[in-house]
C-alpha cells in the first residue's frame, strides 16, 4: 500500500538523489505485479533514464530483479 504513494511521482523520484533509492528498493523488494505502475512510467523513457546519473541505477534494478518477459520487453 505504501508503494502506491509513489504513483504520479515516480519520474521525479527516479531523478532525485535520494528518491531513486526508494524506487530501487521497491523494485528489489516488492512483487512485480505490485509495481507495474512504476515500470509503466518508464515506457518511452528508458534511453533517457539509462543515461541519467540516478535513472541508470533504477533501470539496472529493473533488469536485475524483474523477470517477467512483459516487464523486460518494456525496458529493452
Amino acid at each position: 500500500k505504501m508503494v502506491k504513494e509513489l504513483d504520479g511521482h515516480v519520474m521525479r523520484c527516479v531523478r532525485d538523489q535520494n528518491g531513486n533509492h526508494v524506487v530501487q528498493k521497491c523494485i528489489e523488494c516488492v512483487p512485480e505485479e505490485n509495481i507495474e505502475f512504476i515500470i509503466s512510467t518508464f515506457f518511452g523513457q528508458v534511453v533517457t533514464l539509462s543515461t541519467h546519473p540516478y535513472g541508470c541505477r533504477v533501470i539496472q534494478r529493473v533488469l536485475e530483479h524483474c523477470h517477467d518477459p512483459d516487464t523486460q520487453s518494456k525496458v529493452m
